[in-house]
Formats: structure tokens, sequence, C-alpha cells
């Protein structure tokens, strides 16, 4: 069972008890102190949005790859802390309102310092994960993030037509160009965190909300690119909030906001995938999780959980869970409040 079906105990306290530990058993297959060494590993572009339109990854030279406004630029605040990040930050967010958006500079071949970054670089990889907070409702078809994804080129993620649907477009792929998921994000409101990821060599495409996938829209086998397509858009730039129909023809504006906007050419893990969807792209790579349980040691310090263990009250319920739930992760209890503590469930003792 995948991370992502974990977390989907949250919304329902009531199914705890028929759930098993799933970070508790992963914590066990991986190497202590490691699980988000590599998350810098393929970071291809980084945007936070404090103020500004600077791409802060560090993977290139110079201000290659920061953004500029087509439209009025404007800024808002950003996604709140979660509880399972204690006293993080989000800081600002892109304030878009139907009429303006952001391009990154040197994204499309029409600009004199070029870069295939987002291109033959995922063509070269065969792989792509980007990440990323919206709020607000989108139009029919309106694109959040994307690298144009029309006519057999590049890929965005968007609002699926008239649907609530937030699906991952790829063209140039074995898969469906928008998968059909049971999400229903893009009517939803408030703060919601997307992660794409496309890995071309195993021929799978994953859509994530809030950090749990979801398995109606997933393409498990096939979804291979022999002549490119996602990696293929190289006269259109990479747009957040409008798409680029070419050479700089922005449109299919979006209004709401845009948040920490990560992009890589890699497909990431489920563990990484837990952690971009709770703290900020920045504070994850700077920080480890030693037990692997979701949780940074900081913020298990704070927590008053132990850093080197995933179930802190061995109730076989993981720290990582039971702060999500708001339940307490230092005491074997009810969650579920049926008449057994949590370790009776878990242990059917």
């Amino acid at each position: 069972m995948l991370i992502s079906q974990s977390l989907s105990r949250f919304d329902d306290h009531l199914t705890m008890k028929t759930t098993k530990p799933i970070l508790i058993a992963l914590a066990a297959c991986l190497p202590v102190g490691t699980a988000s060494a590599q998350l810098s590993s393929n970071l291809i572009g980084l945007w936070e949005f404090e103020g500004n339109l600077t791409e802060v990854s560090g993977a290139h030279a110079g201000n290659l790859h920061d953004g500029t406004w087509d439209g009025t630029g404007a800024y808002t605040s950003g996604p709140p802390a979660l509880p399972v990040d204690p006293g993080g930050s989000f800081g600002q967010a892109l304030d878009l309102d139907g009429s303006n958006g952001v391009f990154i500079n040197n994204t499309s071949n029409v600009d004199p310092s070029y870069a295939g970054t987002f291109d033959a670089d995922i063509a070269s990889a065969n792989a792509i994960t980007i990440s990323f907070w919206a709020q607000g409702t989108p139009g029919t078809w309106n694109p959040f993030v994307c690298k144009f994804g029309e006519l057999s080129e590049g890929w965005q993620v968007r609002k699926r037509g008239a649907s609530p649907n937030a699906t991952f477009t790829l063209q140039g792929t074995g898969g469906a160009i928008d998968p059909v998921g049971a999400n229903t994000a893009a009517n939803d409101a408030g703060w919601k965190h997307f992660v794409a990821v496309w890995d071309g060599v195993s021929g799978t495409r994953k859509l994530y909300v809030n950090g749990v996938e979801d398995s109606t829209m997933t393409i498990a086998a096939g979804d291979t690119a022999p002549t490119g397509g996602p990696g293929a858009a190289v006269v259109n730039y990479l747009t957040f909030g409008m798409r680029d129909a070419g050479s700089g023809t922005f449109g299919n504006n979006f209004t709401g906001q845009i948040d920490d906007v990560a992009i890589w050419s890699r497909a990431l893990t489920e563990l990484e995938i837990l952690h971009v969807s709770t703290h900020a792209v920045s504070d994850a790579i700077a920080s480890t999780d030693t037990d692997s349980d979701g949780l940074f040691d900081d913020d298990e310090a704070t927590l008053g959980t132990l850093p080197n263990n995933p179930d802190t009250d061995g109730d076989g319920v993981d720290d990582f869970t039971e702060v999500k739930m708001g339940t307490n992760p230092l005491s074997d209890d009810d969650d579920d409040m049926d008449g057994l503590l949590n370790s009776e469930e878990n242990t059917g003792s």
C-alpha cells in the first residue's frame, strides 16, 4: 500500500482501525537520515515569490530562469503553515486576477539566451515532477502551471474542461492526454497542494492533491514518449497562471493564487512527495527526517515526538498521521472513540 493511501485516513478518523501504519513500515526500509537528503537532486527550477520572481534552486548561473510578469504584477499571502510543520511559513504568493500571469525567461527558443532546461533536459531525463500550491477556481481548461501542453507538445497541470477535476496533461506519450480523476481540486475552496509526476522509463503518470494520489487518474504503464512529447514545446514559455500559445502569445489566464513552484527532471519518491506537500520546498531541502516518518527532526523537537522512532507512543499509528489528524502522538489513546486503544486495534490484543 502507498503512503498516499495511508494519508486518506486524515479525513475520517473512523477508518483508522482498518489501516496499517504505512509510514512505520516504509521507515524500516529506508537508510536512516537520508529521507530528505536527495530532494535537491535534479531540482531544475524553484520560485518562492517573496515579492519577486527570482528562481532560487541554485541550479543555474545568474538570473537565467527568473520570471517576468505579463500584465500588472501583484503578491499576497501564501498558504498557512500546517500542523506537521509548526512554525513554518510560506511567505508571499502570486496574486492573479485573470489578466496577469508569469512567464519564465529563456524557456522559449525565441529568447537569445534560451536554455533547454524544461525541454531537451526533460526529454533526456524522460521524467518530470511539478510541485506547487494554488487556490482559486480556474475556468474551463485554465492551467495552473504549464509548458504549452497542446498539439502533441509539452504538458499542463490544469482544470479538466468544465469538470471539477484537476488533471495532469501530457502530450506525445502513450497514455491519455487528459486523464479523468476522482479529485475535485479545480473547484474546491482554499489552498491545495499539487504534485504531478511523469516517469517515462516506467511509463507511469500520477497526480497528487494534498499528498494523496488520485489513483483513478493514475496511468500505471505505457505512458512513454518515443518522440519527445513533454519536452518538445520549445517555442512556448514555461508559464504560471496562463498559457503561451507560442513566442509570447499569452492567454487562458487563471484567477487565484499560486505559490512555491518547483520542477525536477526526475520522478520524486512517495516520501519526497509527502515532504513537499507539507512544507515549503526550501525548508524540506534544508531539513532531515531521520526516521523517515514524514516529520522533520526540528518539527519533532517542537512537537515532543522522537526523531528516531516513527511511532513515539508505540500504538501502531505513526507520528505523522496522529499529528495530521490532530490526535496525540505521545499517548496510546482511542483516536476513533470506539472503546479500544490504538495499540489494541493494531495488534488485536
